[in-house]
C-alpha cells in the first residue's frame, strides 16, 4: 500500500490539514486586490499554502504568478527569476499566436524563447534583450512591462513573492524603493511570503522603509491540535491502517504544529507500522526526522560565531523570559557584552523568539532537540 504522506511541498489538489479560514482569507485579499504579507516560521507550509491558494485563483480566472526569492544572489538574479515567472505565467494561459502578439508589444526587458518539445509541444525560456544595462536598470525595465501588461485589466493578476525578505540583502534599499514603486500603482494583488519574520516584518513595519504599512500582515499560525489529530488518522485510514488516537496525538505533538513535520513524523511512522500504528512506531519516527535533519541542523550553526551557538544552547534547554539576566548569563557562561548582540542576530535569522508566554526559546522544536543533544 502506497504511503498516504510526503515529505516534498504539498501540490493544489492534495489532502491538507486545516488551514480553511487562511485560505479564505488569502483568496479575499486577493479577490479584493488587497496585498497581504504572510509570514510564520519555516515548514509551517506557507508554499504549499500559496499554490494551493494561486490554484484556487486560477480557477476564477486569475493569472497567478509565482517567484521564488530564496537565495537570490543579485538584482539580476531577480530580474530574470521575475521576468520569467511572469512570462510563464502567460505561456500556461495562452495560445502561441496570442503570447505573440501580447508579448511583442508589451514585453521589452526580456525575449520569450519557444522550444518544440519532443513530445511535440512547446517549452519555454527567456532571454535578455539587453546585457548592458545594470541590474537595477533591468529590474526596472521588467516592472515597466510589468505596468504596461497591467494597466491592460484583460484579466485579475495575483502575485506571490516567496522568501521576499531575501531582498533586503540587495543593495542599499534601492531594490525595495524600486519595488515598491512600482507596485503601488498596479492592478495586481501581491501576496510577500517570508520565514525570517524580524526582517520581513521590518520591511512593513519600520517607517522609514519602502513597504512601510503597504500590505496586510497575516500571521500564519500552527495546525491545530484537534485538526492535526483527525488529519493523521484519516491519512493513515486512506493509507489501509489504523492510527489509535493516542499514537496521532503522540505524533501531532512531537509536531508542534507545523506542517512539514507532521507529514514527516506520519511518513515514517506509517513506514514502519504494520496493520496498526504504536507509540513505539511514534517514538521512532521521531528519531528518523531528527537524524535527517541532523545535516540541516549542522549547516545553521557552522559559521555562527560561538557567543551565538553558545546563547542558541542555553536557550534550547532553559527557554527563559530575561535572557540577559545576570543569573542566566553567568549560569551558561555567557558574556554579558555580546549577548545582546547574539540575540539580534538570532532573531534576525528566525532561530530564536520570544513566545506568547513571554518565554525566549528556539522556534524549531527539532532543532532544539539537536541543540540539547550536543
Amino acid at each position: 500500500m502506497s504511503n498516504p504522506f510526503t515529505l516534498k511541498t504539498l501540490g493544489p489538489d492534495q489532502p491538507f490539514c486545516d488551514r480553511e479560514k487562511d485560505l479564505a482569507d488569502l483568496a479575499a485579499y486577493a479577490e479584493a486586490g488587497q496585498n497581504v504579507v504572510l509570514y510564520s516560521p519555516r515548514r509551517y507550509g506557507k508554499t504549499s499554502l500559496c499554490r494551493r491558494l494561486q490554484a484556487g485563483l486560477a480557477g476564477r480566472g486569475f493569472l497567478t504568478v509565482f517567484c521564488d526569492c530564496y537565495a537570490v544572489t543579485s538584482v539580476d538574479d531577480l530580474a530574470d527569476r521575475l521576468a520569467r515567472q511572469v512570462l510563464e505565467a502567460l505561456h500556461s494561459r495562452e495560445s502561441l499566436l496570442d503570447k505573440g502578439r501580447r508579448w511583442i508589444s508589451v514585453f521589452r526587458s526580456f525575449r520569450p524563447v519557444f522550444t518544440p518539445t519532443p513530445e511535440g509541444g512547446v517549452s519555454l525560456s527567456v532571454e535578455r534583450a539587453s546585457r548592458r544595462d545594470s541590474g537595477l536598470d533591468v529590474l526596472a525595465r521588467v516592472l515597466e512591462d510589468l505596468d504596461a501588461f497591467l494597466t491592460r485589466g484583460e484579466t485579475p493578476v495575483h502575485v506571490t513573492l516567496d522568501e521576499f525578505q531575501e531582498i533586503s540583502e540587495l543593495g542599499d534599499g534601492r531594490v525595495e524603493a524600486l519595488l515598491r514603486t512600482h507596485i503601488q500603482g498596479q492592478r495586481a494583488a501581491y501576496c510577500f511570503v517570508g520565514s525570517r519574520r524580524s526582517v520581513l516584518l521590518g520591511m512593513f513595519t519600520t517607517r522609514k522603509r519602502p513597504f512601510y504599512q503597504s500590505a496586510l500582515l497575516h500571521a500564519l499560525p500552527p495546525l491545530p491540535r484537534a485538526d492535526l489529530i483527525a488529519f493523521l488518522r484519516a491519512r493513515c485510514a486512506a493509507g489501509g491502517k489504523e492510527c489509535p488516537e493516542a499514537v496521532a496525538a503522540t505524533l501531532a505533538d512531537l509536531s508542534a504544529g507545523y506542517s512539514w513535520y507532521a507529514q514527516a513524523l506520519g511518513f515514517h511512522a506509517f513506514a514502519l507500522a504494520g496493520q496498526r500504528l504504536t507509540l513505539e512506531d511514534a517514538t521512532t519516527a521521531r528519531e528518523m526526522v531528527q537524524d535527517q535533519e541532523r545535516f540541516g541542523h549542522e549547516a545553521q550553526v557552522r559559521d555562527l560565531p560561538a557567543p551565538q551557538i553558545q546563547l542558541l544552547r542555553a536557550l534550547a534547554a532553559d527557554p527563559t523570559s530575561a535572557p540577559l539576566a545576570a543569573d542566566y548569563l553567568a549560569r551558561w557562561s555567557l558574556g554579558a557584552s555580546t549577548a545582546a548582540y547574539s540575540r539580534k542576530q538570532l532573531v534576525s535569522r528566525d532561530l530564536i523568539e520570544e513566545d506568547d508566554a513571554g518565554l525566549w526559546r528556539v522556534v524549531d522544536p527539532f532543532f532544539a532537540e539537536w541543540l540539547r543533544r550536543l
